[in-house]
């Protein structure tokens, strides 16, 4: 970083997270943070670095509050790091603060609000185009036929998730054409802060665009409800999750309508994810 980038010295980093990706905040020695990601390949392909990098620009230029990429001293969006496995890309962000979505109305409130309007901007985007999309082939098919190949996949239990996958694919295609945005794709909550904004409310801002693409409005919507439902085959939601969605979905709706067709689908990509 210090030496492709012309931020100073860093001074102090700390690792944040370790999943597909690694994940580093960085402290320089004018006092600047950022933070620093290793992106790593995924079983879909390589990842989606300036397709990322120019529709966060985007957003941004159309008010949105989100952690755009911050270029290298070349203008290059990522750089290559020689590491031990081999090379891999190494992305800046500029650094956000803040506390995640938490339980309180106002805070799911401003949550849906800010996806809301993460889509209406992203309506007009028209840069580099994305390596993938969010849709059946991508989110369904693919993945199932990866699950479909484990080592750990006996023949009865092969039968059972083909069938599903069959199902959930055509349940899905027989509610017609479904409505497409430019998905964050991962926005459960915990991929953006709640902070109080300039005019006193309360105010949702997002970070982690690796997941993000054009796509499902119905898939986007479901990632919420899928990370708060419980992980049981007997679970229902309680009701304070349902409470919790009701808040969310209706502060979507402030901004951008749901169609009847994407409202009914979302049950079923919550499935699908």
């Amino acid at each position: 970083v210090s030496a492709h980038y012309n931020l100073g010295e860093v001074v102090h980093s700390e690792f944040l997270r370790r999943t597909f990706n690694q994940v580093y905040r960085l402290d320089f020695e004018s006092g600047r943070r950022a933070v620093a990601r290793l992106c790593a390949d995924r079983p879909r392909g390589q990842p989606n670095l300036r397709f990322e990098a120019q529709a966060l620009d985007h957003l941004a230029g159309q008010g949105c509050t989100v952690s755009r990429c911050v270029p290298a001293a070349n203008g290059e969006p990522f750089i290559w790091a020689p590491l031990p496995e081999g090379e891999r890309a190494l992305m800046m962000f500029e650094f956000l603060d803040g506390e995640f979505t938490g339980e309180a109305d106002e805070d799911i409130h401003a949550f849906g609000l800010g996806l809301a309007g993460l889509h209406a901007a992203g309506e007009s985007y028209r840069g580099v185009a994305s390596a993938y999309t969010l849709d059946l082939d991508y989110l369904l098919l693919k993945p199932l036929e990866g699950f479909l190949r484990a080592p750990t996949m006996t023949a009865a239990l092969r039968l059972q998730f083909e069938a599903l996958g069959q199902r959930l694919y055509e349940r899905i295609r027989a509610l017609g054409e479904l409505s497409r945005v430019l998905c964050h794709g991962d926005a459960h909550g915990q991929n953006n802060f709640v902070v109080q904004g300039e005019t006193g409310g309360r105010q949702a801002v997002f970070f982690d665009f690796d997941e993000a693409g054009p796509g499902y409005l119905a898939y986007e919507l479901a990632v919420y409800p899928w990370s708060m439902y419980p992980r049981s085959p007997e679970g229902k939601p309680s009701e304070q999750v349902l409470q919790r969605w009701g808040h969310f979905i209706s502060a979507y709706r402030e901004v951008r309508p749901v169609p009847e067709a994407d409202l009914r689908a979302i049950a079923l990509f919550m499935a699908v994810r």
